[in-house]
């Protein structure tokens, strides 16, 4: 017998609409929004957010005992930010899609830097540039570091504040707060083939490391990075995140790219299914995810099979954000695809499909009136079965509205406007065995084991995420991956 509880909307949800938007100051913990709090002015804080529609930050767990800051910068109703009260008379007006960001230095002094929007049309060179300005005295600054190419609003202090993880003009730097020296954590890598930029013929084009955030990932420190460039449709700015553990100790560093589960099923029969969507928008983070497709387990998640979602009236278009399997037949089981942006061109995804017979054969099932336009907001996002009855299905789109039917869509009825579907998480359990869905891949528990099944790698991992991580909103894959090999194996037991 399986249980299955839904996952919630914050899984996926933009980390921007958290905190203080409406302030228009966004408070950052080396990097990172802490999950459903508003501005903490002790914190590192940015003053004017980006107006572009790609904010390269993410909300990872923010470490334990975040840096302090002497004093934040706080916006101003009119005129430049304001430091302890008092004007950055010197600031010029900050143009659209640049924002002011604090770092800490000590008990009297902070470090300032502008941060950039990568995704603005007109995308501006880094000033390189991170001045040191005194509590008492917010009128004046000194050049701090002055370096070329480098970006200090895309960084993330030590623990201990003693040094500053920055995007450097070909990786990612480590400043000593102390010597002002830079020392080299990673190296980019140029751009490949399929990178719009790069294959256009103009030239080797370097990705930019960006620095989102230092987090603790159990007895690991991690850096998390997006990495990317002008690769995206017509140049649109298209990144990956990258984690890298123990970033100081290079004889221990190493780098992974976290691939998201979107949804978990079980079937009657033991079977599991996954869905693996993640972040698709463009311009933006695009996460590893199977386009098309959705996974298969028949043995408890030791080998996975790639199940295309396909039939005689089409197929996915994207990757599958919802997977449901029908509670009392086997083989029967419902995806929904994710809803994606392309940088206002077009929207894909949120169609519905079903199988009866395991996954050899889906039926595309017809969607209710009104929500396969243009408008995101209109489409599916998010379905249950009612009962765990394959025939009857209970969908909701972003925008609130909710369908039901009992025929796979050959008659909808609409429910008006109602709260989201599911629970507080993805969670199947399967005799002794539980299967949670993260961000972070997917995890099997029982007692106090743990280990992530999926995806399938070599790299053993025994630590998984503490709390699911809300990550941006979702849209369509320019490129998309290549599928995994069928029946691949998962990681061993460490």
């Amino acid at each position: 017998m399986s249980t299955r509880r839904r996952p919630s909307a914050r899984l996926l949800a933009s980390a921007l609409a958290l905190g203080a938007a409406t302030l228009g100051l966004s408070a950052c913990q080396c990097g990172a929004l802490p999950r459903d709090k508003g501005p903490d002015p002790k914190q590192n804080a940015q003053v004017r957010r980006p107006t572009g529609g790609y904010d390269p930050r993410n909300i990872p767990p923010a470490p334990d005992h975040p840096p302090e800051l002497a004093c934040a910068p706080e916006p101003a109703d009119a005129g430049p930010p304001t430091l302890a009260g008092r004007p950055l008379t010197w600031l010029e007006p900050l143009p659209p899609g640049t924002e002011l960001v604090a770092w800490p230095l000590d008990a009297q002094h902070v470090l300032l830097a502008l941060r950039h929007d990568y995704a603005a049309p007109d995308r501006p060179r880094p000033a390189g540039v991170l001045w040191r300005v005194a509590c008492a005295a917010p009128e004046q600054r000194e050049v701090f570091v002055e370096r070329e190419g480098a970006d200090f609003g895309y960084a993330a202090p030590r623990a201990d504040a003693s040094a500053l993880y920055f995007s450097d003009a070909d990786g990612v730097g480590l400043l000593d707060l102390s010597t002002r020296q830079v020392s080299r954590i990673t190296t980019a890598p140029m751009a490949g083939d399929d990178c719009w930029a790069a294959a256009g013929g103009d030239g080797e084009t370097r990705l930019r490391e960006l620095v989102v955030a230092l987090v603790s990932n159990g007895a690991d420190t991690e850096l998390v990075l997006h990495r990317g460039g002008p690769c995206g449709f017509e140049g649109d700015w298209r990144a990956r995140e990258v984690r890298i553990a123990f970033p100081a100790d290079p004889t221990r560093r190493a780098e992974r790219e976290p691939h998201p589960v979107s949804a978990v099923a079980a079937g009657p029969e033991g079977a599991l299914w996954v869905a693996d969507a993640g972040r698709c928008d463009e311009p933006g983070v695009v996460d590893p995810q199977t386009r098309g497709a959705v996974w298969r387990s028949d043995d408890g998640g030791r080998s996975w099979r790639r199940v295309p979602v396909q039939g005689d009236d089409g197929r996915l278009q994207t990757a599958a954000r919802e997977v449901a399997a029908d509670a009392h037949r086997p083989g029967h089981a419902l995806a929904l695809g994710a809803v994606c942006r392309d940088g206002g061109r077009g929207v894909f995804g949120g169609e519905l499909f079903a199988t009866r017979d395991g996954g050899d054969r889906w039926t595309r099932v017809p969607s209710p009136a009104g929500t396969e336009g243009s408008n995101p907001a209109t489409r599916l996002s998010d379905v249950t079965l009612v009962d765990g009855r394959l025939d009857h299905v209970l969908a909701r789109t972003e925008a609130g509205e909710r369908f039901e039917t009992r025929d796979l869509g050959a008659h909808w009825t609409a429910l008006g406007q109602g709260p989201a579907l599911g629970g507080d998480g993805t969670l199947v359990t399967v005799g002794a065995d539980q299967y949670r869905a993260t961000p972070d891949g997917l995890w099997w528990h029982e007692a106090d084991e743990a280990r992530r099944v999926f995806p399938p790698t070599t790299t053993p991992s025994a630590t998984p995420p503490a709390t699911p991580q809300a990550t941006p909103p979702a849209t369509p894959l320019a490129t998309p991956p290549e599928p995994r090999p069928e029946a691949a194996r998962p990681e061993a037991a460490p």
